[in-house]
């Protein structure tokens, strides 16, 4: 039965007490809880996947949209965060109320490039126009980008 083209899916499967195998397409990856407080972890956490998809469709986009503008980006680096409203409700801490969701996501976007600045600006406001991520989050978080141009 073909898929239908709007809609991406994945299967995933626990593995373990802290750890799920999800299965993307050809592609298998481990996921650990949605957050952790542990230093190290045998996975990356849920909200660590989210912001690592996120800042590789920021560069990722921003790559594509600087060369439709004839700019050459030579190197790309994105440094992201994310807050919780409530934190330990969502790491199920007794009495703890409230909304478990994220509040605030942010970050920095460095850009080595070659071209007018003003293409780079049109460039990234076009990549945070046509972002899944960044469309959809700002609709429930306080969401704060930038582009930074390094030499």
């Amino acid at each position: 039965m073909p898929q239908d083209p709007q809609r991406w899916s994945i299967r995933a499967r626990s593995t373990g007490a802290r750890e799920v195998s999800v299965y993307a397409r050809n592609h298998v990856f481990k996921a650990g809880a949605a957050t952790s407080l542990h230093e190290k972890d045998d996975a990356p956490s849920g909200l660590e996947l989210l912001l690592g998809a996120f800042a590789a469709e920021l560069i990722h986009s921003l790559r594509a949209q600087a060369s439709h503008r004839r700019v050459t980006v030579h190197e790309a680096e994105a440094s992201l965060f994310a807050e919780l409203h409530h934190p330990l409700v969502q790491l199920g801490v007794i009495g703890e109320r409230g909304d478990a969701g994220l509040s605030a996501v942010g970050g920095t976007v460095y850009v080595s490039a070659d071209g007018p600045e003003a293409a780079l600006d049109e460039a990234w406001a076009e990549t945070l126009q046509r972002s899944v991520f960044h469309q959809t989050l700002r609709k429930t978080a306080a969401v704060s980008l930038r582009l930074e141009r390094s030499p």
